[in-house]
């Protein structure tokens, strides 16, 4: 099973430690990953930004922290970067696991 890495780091105060502590332990953390797997999947290639827009669930912190989760866990990739219709920056692209894979064959 893939682990996910720390989702503090060691220079963070303790409130930081304990809230991941909270959120592992209570399994917020993968309730809110396996949430943006489901999100990506329902608006493949869509950037964070356009994501966030997308629902009501989650926070754009929540969304944005819980995106490489999804990706450490091979439930989601990225695809490439593009402008965000949202944001206007360049952003990665989000796809389930297998669209992302296919996607990048196809740019090859």
């Amino acid at each position: 099973m893939n682990e996910l890495p720390p989702a503090s780091k060691n220079s963070d105060p303790s409130s930081s430690h304990e809230a991941e502590e909270y959120i592992n332990k209570n399994g917020i953390r993968l309730t809110q990953t396996e949430i943006v797997a489901k999100l990506v999947s329902a608006y493949p290639g869509c950037t964070a930004s356009e994501l966030i827009r997308q629902q009501t669930k989650l926070t754009e912190m929540q969304i944005r922290r819980r995106l490489p989760d999804a990706r450490t866990k091979n439930l989601i990739d990225n695809g490439g970067i593009r402008k965000s219709a949202v944001s206007g920056r360049n952003e990665e692209t989000w796809y389930p696991k297998s669209t992302a894979e296919d996607y990048r064959n196809a740019k090859g």
